[in-house]
């Protein structure tokens, strides 16, 4: 198995301070062992895991605890990136309408849009369906935008 240089150095670390820690011998089946076990991990995950284990464990940890503590903080880590992509992108682009519109309004807009979208492909106008009707008065509403509603 070959195993990158970095990562080997930041594993050794790890797996060192695990063993002194813990008082656990490091033999050179141990050193093997916990590497074919835990080579395909990130070594900063590893790096993680260990420092969870050191706060967590009362004994030196087996393998597949070591990689149970790295998984989770890889878990962890990436739905820190997520959520802090999340809170850096601008929801809005500032301008004219840059605020929280009402109910009505947006459903108004949703409907100009739906009524451009019929014109443009021929459809049959969205204020000539009979959903479209004022639940207050009973009256048809005039949802009409981007066309001349005067010429047949």
């Amino acid at each position: 198995m070959t195993v990158d240089p970095q990562w080997a150095a930041l594993f050794a670390t790890a797996l060192g301070r695990l063993a002194e820690v813990f008082d656990a011998p490091l033999t050179a089946e141990r050193v093997d062992a916990y590497t074919e076990a835990l080579g395909d991990l990130r070594a900063v995950a590893l790096e993680a895991g260990a420092k969870t284990i050191i706060r967590t464990s009362k004994w030196f940890p087996k393998p597949v605890e070591w990689r149970e503590a790295a998984e989770q903080w890889e878990a962890e880590e990436a739905e820190r990136r997520r959520l802090a992509w999340k809170n850096s992108r601008p929801l809005a682009l500032p301008g004219p309408e840059d605020r929280l519109l009402t109910h009505e309004e947006k459903r108004t807009k949703v409907r100009a849009i739906i009524e451009q979208f019929r014109y443009i492909v021929n459809r049959k106008p969205l204020e000539n369906r009979p959903h479209n009707r004022d639940p207050k008065n009973n009256e048809q509403s005039n949802v009409s935008v981007g066309r001349d509603t005067t010429t047949p």
